[in-house]
């Protein structure tokens, strides 16, 4: 919820992000999202949205590189892309594989926490990092 009481639902399996006003009334949706988990707002009210993207979405045990990669994007409250964090390839160094929790701590710095052990026929390698620390300078 930002301060004007606009309320911003994940909605990751219809691949959006509603919004409704204080009262439940939906205002509207950003559809460029990929398969939006989590999301938090900063003291600038600039939204944080962990994306998990769709390489390891569906039916198969495979990654479909042709799907969007997972990514952290900053955007305003209208849902305009100011930053994006991640990399096309699912297997490169920065990658994320699939940030499902995004906050802030009372000092400002970012946590991503992301699941990566149970993607199948051990697609992430055995050190993933599951909890990253983006510290405010």
């Amino acid at each position: 919820m930002d301060s004007e009481g606009t309320v911003y639902v994940a909605d990751r399996q219809n691949q959006r992000v509603q919004l409704f006003n204080p009262q439940g009334g939906y205002i509207g949706q950003w559809d460029d999202v990929w398969w939006p988990c989590d999301m938090c707002i900063d003291a600038d009210e600039n939204m944080y949205l962990a994306e998990v993207g769709g390489i390891f979405m569906g039916e198969t045990k495979t990654p479909v590189l042709e799907n969007p990669p997972a990514r952290i994007t900053v955007r305003d409250l209208d849902g305009k892309i100011l930053s994006e964090w991640g990399m096309e390839d699912p297997h490169g160094a920065g990658r994320y594989f699939s940030p499902h929790n995004i906050a802030f701590d009372s000092r400002g710095d970012l946590y991503v926490g992301e699941v990566a052990f149970s993607y199948p026929d051990g697609t992430t390698p055995t050190d993933w990092r599951v909890l990253r620390k983006y510290a405010r300078i």
